[in-house]
Parts: C-alpha cells; structure tokens; sequence
C-alpha cells in the first residue's frame, strides 16, 4: 500500500476501525465493528471518562460533570482536527486534545500542577492573564513549536481547597503550537 496503516487504538478510533495515511490524509479504509465506549463513571469515584470525543461533546460532558467547582473555564478556539480524551469528577476534570496527526497536544484542567523544573533555554515567568498573576513557561524559547504551560488560581469556589479558600487552580500546557497560538486558546477561555 505504501501509505501508514492504523487501527483503533488509544490514540485513535476506539472501535477498531482501519485507517491508512498517505502522508498528506487519513482515509476510512475498513469500518470498525466494535461499539465505541460511552462516558461512564469510574468506579466508585464517580469520574467520567471518555474519549477519544469531539471538542464540542468534551466541553458538553465537562459542563454537565463538573458541579461543585466554578467557574469551569473551557477554550473557544482550538485548531482545527482535534479529538478530545476526558476525565471528570464533580469536582474537576482535564481534558487531552490531540491532533489526528498527533503533532499537537493539549492538556487543560481544573488541577494543582507540579510543572517540571525550567530547562536551560526556557523563557517566562509571572504574566498579567484573567486579572490576576499567572506563571508562564516556554521550554526552549529558540524554538517555535516548543512545550510551553501557564498555570494560575482563578477567582471561584471549590468543593475542596487545595489553594486559597476562593480560588480554583487551572493549568494549561501544550507542545506544537507557536506562541500566538498558544496565547489564543487561552485567550478564548469562557
């Protein structure tokens, strides 16, 4: 066939359908035949987990999931050709986007981070973002398309309170996005 041939898989499809790649398109070569899996909670935690899912029916499961913690900020632009990976409580969620290329990845939530330490090319630091102070982080700022997060406490209630009474911690990271791009999906956050 000379072309990438891919099945359902963590990454993909989760019905075992056939795709093959020809370097340019992902065309349907076979149709799955297994049923993908509904969002169902985990057990006894009452987490939801599903995916891979659209964007749109990411930030529906999320909006109807999380209902202890305000405000659920989710993005309004994202580039195009994601599918979303979701794991949601009540009290939280993160959300994996990935492109089908998987040159992309974007990971969002409701979360107390732990970023690594600063590599020897990194750029940032504190930021004006959303009214308040924000930590930002680019890995190399020589290069484009480098890993970069930011990560701030938002004005809200939580359930819980692993930061300070009134505050909800979020925490967004990407690789393959330039620097505008990146700045645009946390821009449209709503």
């Amino acid at each position: 066939r000379h072309e990438v041939v891919s099945w359902g898989d963590q990454y993909g499809t989760p019905d075992n359908s056939m795709w093959t790649w020809d370097g340019t398109t992902w065309s349907l070569l076979q149709a799955g035949t297994v049923t993908p899996p509904t969002p169902s909670p985990a057990e006894g935690k009452g987490v939801v987990e599903a995916g891979p899912i659209s964007p749109v029916d990411a930030a529906a499961l999320i909006r109807k999931t999380v209902t202890t913690e305000a405000p659920v900020l989710l993005p309004g632009w994202l580039p195009a050709s994601l599918e979303a990976t979701v794991s949601a409580g009540a009290d939280g969620f993160t959300v994996h986007y990935v492109s089908d290329q998987r040159d992309i990845n974007i990971n969002w939530g409701i979360v107390v981070p732990n970023p690594p330490p600063a590599p020897p090319n990194a750029g940032g630091g504190p930021v004006h973002f959303r009214g308040v102070t924000a930590e930002y982080m680019v890995s190399d700022k020589t290069a484009t398309y480098s890993s970069r997060w930011l990560m701030w406490n938002e004005p809200g209630k939580m359930a819980t309170f692993p930061t300070k009474s009134g505050e909800v911690p979020f925490f967004l990271s990407a690789d393959g996005l330039t620097d505008a791009e990146f700045w645009q999906v946390a821009n449209s956050l709503q």
